[in-house]
């Protein structure tokens, strides 16, 4: 068998893998393994590896988290659970948290907790709802649960924050 590769190491495999495929009775692991070796050695050596785009490092294909993002802004109402954007994005809950912080800087709660003040603040400044309508409609549980989140994140209160804005 003559590669079109000067290597050894593939020499050496590709003619244990022929003696192997010859044998009556050979042994499928070992094929396999020799197969996917011999394969990753061939590809570094006729790739030219600035051909090949970099792998995010954050595991979290810009597709997927768009597709994150667009799910929890359809969702904000609800009650959002971690299990679920990791579903949208087709990782284990584990995965998904590290990648999406990693991605966009902060947790997904913390990130669910600044789209739901972001939209409270909206409805604050366009509507004349009361607080527990809005802590309703941007899927926090009542104005109480509103306002404790809205202080910890802005340092004031959702009452006041209308009042400075209007």
């Amino acid at each position: 068998m003559r590669l079109p590769i000067s290597d050894a190491l593939v020499s050496q495999m590709a003619s244990t893998l022929a003696q192997e495929m010859e044998c009556r009775f050979f042994d499928d692991i070992l094929v396999d393994a020799l197969n996917t070796a011999l394969a990753v050695r061939m590809i570094r050596h006729l790739v030219d590896p600035s051909k090949i785009a970099p792998a995010l490092s954050n595991g979290l294909s810009r597709e997927r988290l768009q597709r994150v993002r667009e799910y929890i802004d359809a969702h904000l109402d609800d009650r959002l659970k971690l299990a679920d954007l990791a579903g949208v994005a087709c990782l284990s809950p584990c995965h998904f948290s590290r990648s999406f912080k990693q991605a966009v800087g902060v947790s997904p709660h913390r990130y669910v907790m600044e789209q739901r003040i972001a939209w409270a603040k909206a409805l604050m400044r366009r509507t004349r709802q009361s607080l527990a309508l809005i802590a309703q409609e941007v899927g926090l549980t009542d104005q109480s649960h509103l306002t404790s989140v809205f202080r910890r994140e802005t340092g004031m209160t959702p009452g006041r924050y209308r009042t400075t804005v209007a």
